[in-house]
């Protein structure tokens, strides 16, 4: 049923407005309501995609037609992306042709260098409609009318604009006496100082992009501005007027004298600077409401002068600036000239200790930092005398080799500090603290080839200063095993710990271990020496949540897990020995609500009941699966892929009172008749049989024909009758075990909503409506059931 063409009129045409008129246009064929309909969207969208090589009056044939047909009594706007074929004659008559329809949004740009000049058409200049005006390309402005009216307009972009004198910039911007937000990119033009002269403005951004001329630069006279930036490699900023609401500025001046700004930005909470800083150290201003301030590095002389009058200042930030004129151009627009001359810098040290660095400055952040001596003394001085620092954060330039990653951190980490409550000094992949409490210890081994002794020397200091998480990561095999220091299985403060390394040996551990803090632990391949050695590790971790356990090849046969305080469980088992009586899990954790357990060759040797537990994945390749028996009837979601055993129908596994979801595999539809009749508030069920190219996860039937049998349960389970409403059935056979199950719940589930059945992909079409027609003559129960086969 066509339901959109029972929408109103203007709710049609308010949808046909937010596509592209192209494409609003080809709903003319969809039928006679719609025949005309897109001549009355008061819109225009076009974006010449096939430029260079668009032929140029292809473009004004298409915006010719609609202009020509258009019947909206306002063009409400016009969005024009052009070619550099497109003739300036014909974009001229487009404006005009919008400007006479009351167009209130006017939008072009073209692809620069273009065929000549765009000369704006003097009705432009006169326009009481227009609120928003976006102008990029060879567009210029010289033959203006005496007298400008912008009246309604409120935004403004004029990216390249060719002004052709002082007078007609000044002309223009006079005219447009409720302008809030401007943005203007220069190129090269005839005027010398840009006088930007608006009342009303509250947001400008002008960057400038001209070659150097001696004397160029531009004024701004804006006093209700909220926000500025500037950026500017060559020109100057001569004037600037007291902007008492500002409260971003972003200023970008290569050339001019700073003191121009002396004052005029005291309002500003949020303050970025490259700039040449004055030659004296004479005041500046009262920052009373900076909190963050943003310095180029070239800018470092700006720092001592700027926190001596920035009682409240909370972050402060160093980087070297780039200027883009869209945020993923590259390469930049300009680059701070600290790119190509190495400048000197001088840091001035303050005779007293600044008010915002004893009482509010909370986050110091380094942006390609270098580590010289400049950069030292900075951050040596912040740390030395900011007692409410909590994160110092420095990141290296890229190309720093991580020797001299290290020593810039042994240089840092030797520094006395003030703080007891700063974070971490991070340099590319490694992060060590500077304070006493260290927040974060990750060792990434797997680019770099790392000595052994430095990976213990590095968890040896981070143990001394309190560190509370703590990750190794190694990606490929080092030059040995990594022995942990014995201190480490004493730390009071660690939380998580995190071990991923692909040769890892615990055995030389100390009488007794304590991780009283320890939450989260994580082992993956990790070789334990002994099984005592796991016992007593886990036995010293009495508030542990959250255990992940990868195995390797390790001599032990047995794994226990014995944590009452553990809530989450994912355990792993990569071995490929055979199996045997004593081979397998041991889990005593009665306080689990999640349990991941995943095993080709092993299964469970013992298993405590978990009242708590939730959520259960269970896939086996061997063991006895009656000691499962009454220790996961409290989960609500259940996944098994077990050994298949032929299980005595009375056999008591428990009543699954909170089940509510049940997957199977294929190769364990021998559970499916048991936990039927114990499960009361079953909704969904599901059957899958894993084939993954990880053999860990392949189901064993991949390989062996398993034979399973299916027993119909009598009576009809109580599931069945009052709440099974899904059953899901991927990689679909149509074995004869399979069609019984699925007839049989289609008989017998009279809530049944969805029966959605998904073939093997290799299953031909043929196979597919076999099965379909099988399946299609079976009696439903349920009158609300849908079956889908695909």
């Amino acid at each position: 049923m066509d339901r959109i063409s029972l929408l109103s009129d203007d709710l049609l045409l308010k949808i046909l407005s937010m596509v592209k008129t192209k494409d609003a246009m080809t709903t003319s064929l969809l039928s006679k309501r719609w025949c005309s309909l897109w001549k009355h969207v008061p819109k225009l969208t076009y974006m010449d995609l096939n430029y260079p090589n668009t032929e140029f009056w292809r473009p004004s044939r298409f915006i010719d037609k609609f202009l020509l047909l258009n019947k909206a009594p306002v063009l409400g706007g016009m969005t024009l992306t052009l070619g550099r074929t497109c003739r300036p004659t014909d974009i001229q008559t487009w404006i005009s042709f919008a400007i006479s329809r009351g167009v209130r949004n006017l939008y072009i740009y073209r692809y620069r260098p273009g065929s000549g000049l765009i000369r704006l058409p003097r009705s432009l200049y006169t326009c009481e409609t227009l609120v928003r005006l976006y102008l990029e390309g060879d567009f210029i402005m010289d033959y203006v009318p005496l007298t400008i009216c912008f009246r309604s307009l409120k935004v403004s972009t004029l990216s390249l604009v060719n002004f052709s004198s002082n007078e007609i910039v000044d002309r223009f911007f006079s005219g447009c006496p409720v302008l809030e937000d401007l943005k203007v990119v220069r190129g090269n033009d005839n005027v010398k100082i840009f006088t930007i002269a608006i009342p009303s403005l509250q947001r400008l951004t002008v960057i400038d992009c001209c070659s150097h001329v001696p004397g160029d630069g531009f004024v701004i006279k804006a006093p209700s501005l909220k926000s500025l930036t500037i950026a500017n490699k060559f020109s100057c900023c001569y004037s600037l007027v007291s902007m008492p609401y500002l409260v971003k500025a972003d200023i970008k001046l290569q050339h001019g004298d700073s003191k121009n700004f002396k004052g005029l930005l005291n309002s500003a909470k949020h303050v970025s600077l490259c700039l040449q800083p004055p030659m004296d150290s004479c005041p500046i201003a009262i920052f009373n409401r900076l909190v963050s301030l943003n310095l180029c590095t070239c800018s470092l002389d700006w720092c001592p002068l700027i926190l001596r009058h920035a009682p409240k200042l909370r972050v402060l930030r160093f980087e070297l600036k780039e200027v883009r004129l869209f945020p993923k151009q590259n390469p930049p627009l300009q680059r701070c000239c600290i790119s190509s001359v190495d400048v000197q810098t001088q840091l001035e040290q303050l005779s007293s200790v600044p008010q915002c660095l004893i009482s509010s400055l909370e986050t110091v952040e380094w942006i390609g930092y270098k580590g010289t001596q400049a950069e030292k003394k900075v951050v040596m001085y912040l740390l030395e005398n900011s007692p409410q620092l909590k994160t110092m954060a420095i990141s290296s330039l890229k190309s720093t080799k991580d020797s001299e990653k290290f020593k810039m951190l042994q240089e840092l980490s030797s520094t006395q500090r003030s703080s007891t409550k700063c974070g971490g000094v991070i340099f590319g992949n490694m992060c060590l603290s500077l304070s006493i409490l260290i927040h974060l210890l990750t060792l990434s081994t797997g680019e770099l080839r790392v000595l052994l002794a430095d990976i213990e020397t590095w968890i040896s200091v981070a143990i001394s200063r309190g560190v509370r998480n703590l990750h190794i990561f190694q990606h490929r095999p080092g030059s040995g095993p990594i022995r942990f220091p014995r201190s480490l299985y004493t730390c009071e403060t660690l939380v998580a710990l995190d071990l991923r390394p692909k040769v890892i040996i615990v055995d030389d551990v100390p009488f007794k271990i304590c991780l009283g803090s320890l939450k989260v632990l994580v082992f993956t391949f990790v070789k334990f020496s002994s099984l005592e050695i796991l016992h007593k590790l886990l036995s010293g971790c009495p508030v542990l949540e959250k255990l992940t356990m990868v195995r390797g090849d390790d001599n032990m046969k047995s794994f226990t897990i014995a944590v009452p305080s553990l809530q989450r469980l994912i355990a792993v088992d990569c071995r490929s020995q055979v199996p045997g009586d004593d081979v397998g899990f041991v889990i005593k954790a009665p306080s689990l609500k999640f349990l991941f357990i995943l095993s080709r060759c092993c299964g469970f040797r013992s298993l405590v009941n978990m009242p708590n537990l939730v959520k259960a994945y269970i896939k086996l390749g061997h063991g006895d699966s009656k000691k499962f028996m009454g220790c996961l009837t409290s989960t609500k979601s259940l996944y098994f892929c077990l050994q298949p055993q032929l299980l005595d129908s009375s056999c008591p596994i428990g009543i699954f009172s909170q089940l509510v979801s049940l997957h199977l595999c294929t190769c364990s539809l021998d559970w499916c008749r048991l936990i039927l009749r114990h499960a009361p508030k079953l909704r969904v069920l599901r059957f899958e049989q894993k084939e993954v190219n990880s053999p860990i996860q392949r189901c064993c039937s991949c390989s062996i024909d398993v034979q399973t049998q299916w027993e119909q349960p009598s009576p009809v389970p109580q599931c069945l009758i009052s709440t099974l409403e899904t059953v899901e059935w991927i990689d679909y056979k149509g074995t004869q075990v399979e069609k019984k199950v699925v007839m049989y719940l289609l008989e017998n589930s009279r809530q049944l909503k969805t029966m959605d059945i998904r073939s093997l992909k290799s299953t031909n079409d043929n196979e597919k409506l076999k099965m379909l027609q099988e399946l299609s003559s079976t009696h439903r129960i349920s009158t609300k059931c849908g079956l889908s086969f695909t």
